[in-house]
């Protein structure tokens, strides 16, 4: 990846927004890669919603409120099964399982629902047992990154002192693997990027938030999974591609001033 395209991605690091102004600098109506060919419907797939602003105000909320804000950790609810394999499986950052566990299950309580970047069934199966198939280090920090933001855990921080920082060593993790890969064109590097531009949105990073959702239809449209037809002989392996596609497609084409409208007049 060249320098400039690393710089660019930097470039309003420092900029902080609510979730719903994501992208509202652009001022565009077309999807933003803009150079993959027409999707045919889609028929066998539920609609995607569009992210409302849970994750932008969550650093707001912190600082207004004298108690911090604090959610029920879902796992018993969604039936998350225990790691079967060290966190160092998956993430050099910490070693503490609890930890690992508590963010999943915020991400799958409070993003998943709206956008469903990956198979969860597939990604948790994968997860559990340390297999890299549908499961991988980057994609894995990227969403431990992601699930900091709903979380008030001081070890959910880079600076524990400091909520701007949540998911921060995470995501650098992300970074730092996704430029060491040789080759983006798999599943899991496509689902980890749109992970990624979801989180860089919650943090006000516009200008990245769309690299990265373009990084992964783009990877999505090579691999040519807006072409793959179901013949029966991997029904895992169709399942995973047709989820990770529609979820990259999904966040390009997303435009979230159709929700300030709605919101607005509704």
């Amino acid at each position: 990846m060249s320098s400039q395209h690393q710089s660019g991605i930097r470039h309003e690091a420092g900029q902080q927004n609510t979730w719903s102004g994501a992208f509202s600098s652009h001022g565009e109506t077309t999807p933003r890669s803009g150079s993959y060919p027409k999707v045919p419907n889609r028929s066998s797939v539920d609609t995607v919603r569009g992210p409302r602003s849970r994750v932008g105000s969550w650093v707001e909320s912190q600082e207004s409120s004298s108690t911090a804000i604090t959610y029920r950790d879902p796992a018993v609810a969604l039936g998350l099964p225990e790691m079967r394999v060290p966190p160092e499986t998956w993430t050099s950052i910490t070693s503490d399982g609890s930890l690992v566990h508590h963010l999943l299950s915020l991400y799958f309580c409070w993003e998943y629902p709206t956008f469903a970047s990956l198979s969860k069934e597939h990604f948790i199966e994968d997860f559990s047992e340390g297999r890299p198939r549908f499961c991988s280090p980057i994609l894995v920090n990227a969403l431990l990154a992601l699930g900091c933001r709903f979380s008030s855990r001081p070890s959910t921080r880079a600076n524990p002192d400091n909520p701007y920082t949540a998911g921060d060593h995470f995501f650098k993790e992300s970074q730092r693997l996704f430029y060491q890969e040789q080759d983006h064109h798999n599943l899991t590097t496509i689902q980890a990027l749109g992970i990624m531009s979801i989180r860089e949105a919650s943090c006000g990073r516009d200008s990245e938030s769309w690299y990265y959702a373009g990084q992964s239809i783009r990877l999505a449209i090579e691999m040519g999974l807006h072409q793959l037809e179901d013949n029966g002989h991997d029904d895992d392996e169709s399942a995973v591609q047709a989820a990770t596609f529609w979820g990259a497609f999904a966040l390009d084409q997303y435009d979230p001033r159709a929700d300030d409208y709605c919101l607005t007049v509704c």
